[in-house]
């Protein structure tokens, strides 16, 4: 299949007729295979080019390549999204059309480094907001990015990009006034001072961070746990260059 270095993998979920893995490396190329069906070639390729936008290229960017190489995937709940976290400090936005990848945008000016790690993260329904979540494509405008910078970002991917179905971001989080949250926990603590509003679109129907947690440290990898999780419910679980895992905790609706 390839005869570079593989980073990331993420198994496509509501795959109904094949078993879908995406994959990504030092080739600056994402793969979609269907493991149902073994061959020498995916299914779909995207290559990720150089970003020419105007104002694409930042100062201060620690990019060990160009055209970046692909650092971590991740599937939104309905299968139909793939984000990747690239190595100049973007996320591209991938969406799924039959068996082809087609890159939709890329997300920019939010991380000062490679992006370390993407989620779709799939928090689930809070009791005020269960029947909201009842469609398929329900969870698809949340994702998060975690940064070699040491910052944490929370993107709305708008309608244009998720679809109408999808559910506004801003009415998960308690206190969210649409530019700023001043509530996190970290561990339990009060970190009202860690998040700082970043909002960079008001409209909601295209993408727009929410808001940023300064976590510090070089993030290395990041999960979450749903609301229906006994304890530490709607947590982010951060892995850094340190010993301890930090746990963000978000105050759902």
């Amino acid at each position: 299949g390839t005869s570079t270095l593989v980073t990331s993998l993420a198994f496509r979920p509501r795959s109904m007729k094949s078993l879908d893995v995406a994959t990504a490396g030092t080739d600056c190329t994402i793969c979609l295979w269907d493991i149902n069906r073994p061959h020498n070639r995916p299914s779909s390729s995207l290559f990720i080019h150089q970003d020419n936008d105007d104002g694409a290229a930042k100062a201060g960017v620690n990019q060990i390549c160009n055209p970046p190489i692909v650092h971590s995937l991740s599937w939104s709940p309905s299968g139909r999204l793939l984000s990747a976290g690239l190595g100049d400090g973007s996320c591209l936005i991938a969406c799924l059309d039959g068996r082809r990848l087609n890159e939709v945008c890329r997300l920019r000016d939010g991380h000062d480094s490679a992006v370390a790690s993407v989620i779709f993260p799939q928090f689930g329904p809070s009791s005020s907001l269960s029947s909201s979540f009842s469609h398929v494509t329900a969870e698809d405008r949340l994702m998060i990015s975690a940064g070699s910078d040491g910052s944490i970002l929370l993107w709305d991917l708008g309608s244009n990009i998720a679809g109408d179905n999808a559910v506004d971001p801003t009415s998960m989080f308690l206190g969210f006034d649409g530019g700023r949250n001043d509530s996190a926990n970290e561990n339990g603590g009060d970190l009202s001072s860690a998040v700082k509003g970043l909002s960079v679109s008001k409209d909601g129907a295209h993408p727009e961070i929410l808001f940023g947690i300064p976590h510090g440290k070089k993030i290395n990898w990041m999960v979450n746990s749903s609301s229906h999780d006994p304890a530490l419910s709607n947590s982010l679980f951060v892995a850094d260059t340190g010993n301890d895992i930090a746990v963000y905790t978000l105050p759902r609706e």
